[in-house]
């Protein structure tokens, strides 16, 4: 991880000491070594803040009360007890901020929190499964950098630019950056985590299943939106008539057509009405 820890001093050393803070989205599929990726940038990190000596690992407790499971409350609870420049990571973060529902509920609060932090000097790792589960505003500006890890060992580092241009075209440019990182296999650290994380996925199963109210009235509206809007003919609303309908901004009803589009959004409205029946004869 020679090159990862070459922009983390930097990172340091330019933004971080300057009273900014930074979020990487870290990229991988699952089994491709996300997690296992987090947990070196972070004890590379405490490194070179001088919590620990450069040759040696950090206290394995220590480093994993700076990690948040899948509880958006936890997560803004961490912000506000870490002190400056501490690591904050968020393994699986589509739990905590996720594309299709980043505009309601318990997320409306954790997206206000990411802009209400930049002063407070944090590094901030948020773990997602794949691109298109990451909410606009950090595809768009909010995070800085993306971390891919399209392999297991093996991490692509882009900057903000390359973001960009992978937003603008749909395709990633060339990495920025590109390194390897070890395995965490027998440490102590790796044995812990992997603690938290089975209870953590234990509770969860436990947790109660039906859906939140708030939730499933956001889905309905953005299902009427898109019924409304109908962009799959001519006869819809406008989506600013569609935004007011349902209590929206225009904004919010194009990104939910735009969610359509791309199979992200299926309106159960439509699956209600029958097709029409052929046939019978028409008078001359």
């Amino acid at each position: 991880m020679d090159h990862i820890q070459q922009w983390l001093q930097t990172l340091h050393d330019r933004k971080i000491s300057n009273d900014y803070d930074r979020i990487v989205i870290v990229l991988g599929e699952e089994g491709n070594g996300k997690s296992t990726f987090i947990l070196g940038a972070m004890e590379l990190w405490y490194q070179i803040l001088g919590r620990c000596p450069a040759d040696t690992h950090p206290d394995p407790d220590r480093l994993l009360d700076h990690v948040v499971f899948d509880d958006p409350q936890a997560f803004r609870q961490q912000v506000l007890d870490s002190d400056a420049k501490d690591p904050i990571a968020a393994m699986d973060a589509a739990h905590i901020l996720h594309k299709k529902t980043a505009m309601h509920g318990e997320q409306i609060k954790t997206e206000k929190s990411l802009l209400d932090i930049r002063i407070e000097n944090f590094l901030i790792l948020l773990g997602y499964q794949d691109w298109a589960d990451v909410p606009d505003q950090l595809q768009r500006r909010r995070a800085k950098n993306v971390l891919h890890i399209p392999r297991r060992g093996v991490v692509h580092g882009y900057s903000r630019q390359s973001m960009d241009e992978k937003y603008e075209s749909g395709d990633w440019p060339d990495p920025d950056l590109v390194d390897t990182f070890p395995a965490l296999d027998g440490r102590d650290l790796w044995a812990k985590f992997n603690e938290m994380d089975r209870e953590r996925k234990e509770e969860r199963l436990e947790e109660d299943q039906e859906p939140d109210a708030e939730d499933v009235a956001w889905q309905a509206k953005a299902e009427m939106a898109v019924y409304l809007v109908k962009p799959w003919s001519s006869d819809g609303m406008t989506q600013g008539d569609a935004g007011s309908a349902v209590g929206y901004s225009q904004k919010w009803v194009s990104d939910r057509c735009q969610e359509w589009e791309r199979g992200e959004l299926e309106p159960e409205l439509l699956q209600a009405i029958p097709e029409p029946q052929h046939g019978g004869v028409m008078p001359a």
